[in-house]
């Protein structure tokens, strides 16, 4: 299984940009004998995990208590519960 991690359009470009004629066919093939590989993306760090701080006091002092339980509502054809 070949993993996609776009290597040689970056090099391909840049060799165009050079002012190299060479196809992004060859520079893979290249790289592939080469055992040149593009380095890995870093997974992006999740910010909304829970942070090791405690909790900062609640000054406003609001209520987070729902005044019933969460229901769904009846479905309904025409109007009229069924």
């Amino acid at each position: 299984m070949i993993k996609k991690r776009r290597a040689s359009p970056r090099i391909t470009r840049d060799l165009h940009e050079a002012g190299w004629r060479v196809s992004g066919t060859t520079v893979a093939g290249r790289m592939t004998e080469l055992g040149l590989v593009a380095r890995r993306r870093r997974k992006p760090r999740s910010l909304s995990r829970q942070g090791k701080r405690p909790a900062a006091p609640d000054l406003v002092r609001r209520k987070f208590t729902a005044p019933a339980a969460a229901r769904r509502p009846l479905r309904t054809c025409c109007g009229a519960a069924m």
